[in-house]
């Protein structure tokens, strides 16, 4: 029986638990094709055992070099700085010593040669994949603070994410914005989860 990907993260939840009937269900996972033909991995559906409805999700940002990216998150800490930060993300890049290897942060210095290449292919014609993955996001956002920029295995960089953020006694947390679908890019339908104000407070806690 062919079931969603991300229905059925939320149908296996309500088995688990012996619900029935309607829920709300939060799906964020690494990537998997939603019904719309695009790669989800964050989304907020109504579900029950047999069907379901998209209410929300995160705000779609691409996927430079497709799987590649997954196995290399740099990629995705290039793709996240650029649409964060537009025209000026290679200085934020440049800053972070982000590229390939694992440079320590922060750096100062110019834009490495692989996200100068990184732009050209995002800012051509190479049709580029784009997601509302969650797990691509901790990826990303991993390769920026310096803790992994290639992975061996796909999650690893969010998981070193999350072990490093163990136990950190912090209550506060970073912002984000809420929109609706109209006008708004990367929308489709219901909320859309906007991350961008979230990447530029890190990156001012990581260069200054």
């Amino acid at each position: 029986v062919a079931v969603q990907h991300h229905h059925a993260h939320i149908a296996s939840c309500m088995a688990e638990n012996g619900l029935v009937g309607a829920v709300i269900g939060i799906a964020m996972d690494g990537t998997g094709y939603g019904s719309d033909g695009q790669v989800w991995g964050g989304e907020f559906l109504v579900a029950d055992e047999s069907d379901f409805s998209r209410r929300g999700h995160l705000r779609y940002v691409p996927l430079p070099g497709g799987e590649r990216a997954v196995r290399e998150p740099w990629r995705m800490a290039a793709s996240l700085l650029r649409d964060a930060f537009g025209g000026e993300w290679t200085e934020a890049a440049g800053r972070l010593n982000l590229g390939p290897d694992q440079a320590p942060v922060p750096g100062g210095g110019e834009a490495s040669e692989a996200c100068l290449r990184l732009e050209q292919a995002m800012g051509g014609r190479i049709p580029t994949p784009e997601t509302s993955s969650l797990g691509r996001i901790f990826d990303g956002v991993a390769a920026l603070v310096g803790l992994r920029r290639r992975v061996s295995f796909e999650g690893q960089a969010a998981m070193e994410l999350e072990f490093a953020a163990h136990g950190d006694a912090t209550k506060e947390s970073y912002p984000f914005e809420l929109q609706t679908p109209g006008g708004m890019k990367g929308a489709s339908t219901g909320l859309v989860v906007d991350w961008a104000p979230m990447l530029r407070a890190i990156l001012k806690d990581l260069t200054e």
